[in-house]
């Protein structure tokens, strides 16, 4: 079944349907963006959630990671289990990991998975099934099917986002976006098996970047986001081929769609880039694919991560030139090129950005590479 979310002004849809029309997917978001609030309305959220699933025996609770068989709420599944919701600390790395880059302050509302819960079936017909019945029972507003574009680590699952209300102070009624997992007996099992071992491997990352300027968290929960998240896909690639061809590069294309301060692309603006790139008509399926978060807004951390974290080795190199971040740029690059007579005053060619960068050891090939994001002519 194909993935659905919303389009039009809340029509649940499948993409392939709301791509015909080259608009913007609905953005989803959760009401609240202060990160205690988030968490307070989660909690809440999560104890009508499970009830919703597997209503509790009198005088018991859900415990964390606890499974109960038959859920009366989805009685096609063999058994359901909740994680619980998730903790402050895993999501501020997530909130910074994944929506800093692009919404700055904002990014907190971007959190949907604050409270979750699994279901497992025992084969892809009864998930067909409980599929039906959540969107016939919940007020869902997107699910992604995941068996269609497996994530990396082989993991395959159907993603459904349902909408619980909760009542906060003074009986104020407020919307708070949850994550439903329905899952598959047999790859229920197999993420249980193989997860000790990513563990294992974040450890080991932890490990390698513990250093002062580094923090291994967010690292290791950058390289789990890769790993959890399908591989790219042709069209995308074949589309930044594209923007760096036209432009330069994927950097400078950003610098001529965006404001100087801006930090994020609407969809608009995004769709004339396409355009002109003559792929318009799959703007909505580009955009849907970079913007995972299901949030409304891409940084340029999606549009190309590698020259983001190109630029981010580079400036952290030339900020040791200086005591402080608030030098001027043309006290920055005199710091820079003061051992150089350059060919053009104020200026620097490929050959010379070479010579000043290999002091902070970089190599040709890294060299050529920042050269070619920064140059803001695109070749």
């Amino acid at each position: 079944r194909e993935s659905q979310r919303l389009f039009y002004d809340g029509n649940l849809m499948p993409d392939y349907e709301g791509w015909r029309g080259c608009c913007e997917p609905d953005p989803i978001r959760q009401v609240e963006d202060r990160m205690g609030e988030l968490l307070v309305s989660a909690k809440s959220a999560q104890a009508i959630l499970e009830e919703a699933i597997t209503p509790s025996p009198a005088g018991t609770r859900w415990k964390q990671n606890a499974v109960r068989a038959n859920p009366s709420g989805v009685p096609m599944a063999l058994f359901a289990w909740s994680p619980k919701e998730k903790s402050r600390e895993a999501a501020n790395i997530k909130s910074l990991v994944r929506f800093g880059p692009g919404c700055g302050r904002k990014r907190n509302v971007h959190l949907l998975d604050l409270a979750r819960i699994g279901v497992v079936f025992a084969n892809c017909d009864m998930l067909q099934a409980g599929l039906d019945h959540i969107i016939k029972n919940f007020e869902v507003v997107a699910f992604r099917n995941n068996f269609a574009t497996p994530w990396r680590v082989g993991d395959r699952f159907v993603e459904v986002l349902v909408v619980i209300k909760v009542t906060k102070e003074r009986y104020e009624t407020i919307a708070h976006v949850c994550e439903i997992r329905l899952e598959e007996l047999s790859f229920h099992r197999a993420r249980e098996t193989a997860t000790p071992h990513l563990s294992q491997f974040l450890d080991h990352l932890r490990v390698a970047y513990d250093r002062a300027c580094k923090d291994p968290n967010l690292v290791a929960y950058l390289a789990r986001t890769v790993l959890e998240s399908p591989s790219e896909g042709h069209g995308l690639r074949v589309f930044r081929r594209h923007l760096a061809r036209r432009f330069g590069s994927c950097v400078c294309g950003w610098r001529c769609s965006v404001p100087a301060t801006g930090r994020w692309l609407s969809f608009e603006r995004f769709r004339d880039i396409c355009h002109a790139l003559k792929c318009r008509e799959h703007a909505p399926e580009y955009w849907s694919e970079l913007d995972s978060g299901r949030g409304g807004v891409i940084s340029l951390f999606e549009i190309d991560p590698e020259a983001v974290a190109a630029l981010a080795n580079f400036r952290s190199r030339v900020l040791m030139l200086i005591a402080n971040d608030s030098v001027d740029t043309e006290t920055l690059f005199a710091k820079l090129t003061f051992k150089m007579k350059l060919n053009t005053p104020g200026h620097m060619e490929l050959h010379e950005f070479r010579s000043a960068v290999k002091a902070f050891g970089f190599t040709g090939a890294d060299a050529d590479r920042v050269f070619s994001y920064l140059d803001h002519q695109g070749g």
